[in-house]
């Protein structure tokens, strides 16, 4: 009778049966002799979505400066909170805001925007080199004070002033010689009256002109002052434009 002799596998068939293993157990398995996988073990373009761990990818693993537009679903980001205000974008908004100046024809053109104001109040709208312009609004105003024939009435005006003597005007009034002393009742650049008291008066000054020393030049000025307008008793509205050389 023969004895039979067990006989150690080899290297080879050892090997086969750890592949034949993991194939059929779709389970991971470290390689003899290795640590780890690495780069040389996995096949060009077999790993899909399905063998990556879900919000696990980091921007350690993304190249620095390699993902494009076509990458990125647009409508699925936000908005960006402020951006920094946008930077140079806000600067210039800022800019624009003052006196909501734009360029035209190689003019400024500074907006006022429509307001009004009661009795007594005034504002300034308008500031460029030596000159201001304010806007007042006076409710049955008596300008003889009650001891002249004069009636009472409602006005508005815009009235200009300067801190460089020997500027000029031409507006509601006209003066050649425009004085940091000069009296308000010369200094009229748009003004209306309601009288008798509330009657409905708009006027428009569309040839206001100022010039100063320094060479402030102020070309145009298309602005309006109205009383009682806009079924509104007893308030002044204002509104229009400066051109600016």
């Amino acid at each position: 009778m023969r004895r039979l002799f067990a006989r150690a596998p080899s290297p080879a068939f050892a090997l086969a049966f750890v592949a034949l293993v993991a194939a059929l157990s779709g389970s991971a398995i470290a390689l003899p002799g290795k640590a780890s996988v690495d780069s040389g073990d996995v096949k060009n373009n077999s790993i899909r979505t399905k063998d990556l761990r879900n919000n696990d990818i980091r921007s350690k693993d993304v190249r620095n400066n390699t993902l494009t537009g076509n990458d990125v679903n647009e409508s699925k980001l936000g908005k960006v909170p402020s951006a920094g205000n946008a930077d140079n974008a806000a600067n210039a908004a800022s800019a624009a805001s003052a006196a909501n100046a734009a360029a035209v024809g190689g003019f400024r053109i500074a907006r006022v925007d429509a307001f009004t104001l009661t009795n007594e109040q005034a504002k300034e709208i308008f500031k460029e080199g030596p000159f201001t312009f304010t806007a007042r609004c006076r409710i049955n105003f008596d300008p003889d004070g009650g001891g002249g024939p004069l009636l009472p009435r409602d006005v508005a005006e815009i009235l200009i002033a300067t801190t460089l003597d020997n500027a000029a005007f031409d507006g509601f009034d006209i003066t050649s010689d425009l004085d940091s002393g000069t009296p308000e009742e010369d200094r009229q650049f748009v003004e209306v009256e309601g009288n008798p008291v509330g009657t409905p008066e708009i006027n428009q000054e569309s040839d206001g002109t100022a010039l100063a020393t320094d060479g402030t030049e102020i070309v145009d000025a298309a602005l309006y002052t109205a009383v009682n307008v806009l079924n509104e008793p007893g308030v002044c509205r204002f509104g229009g434009y400066f051109s600016i050389g």
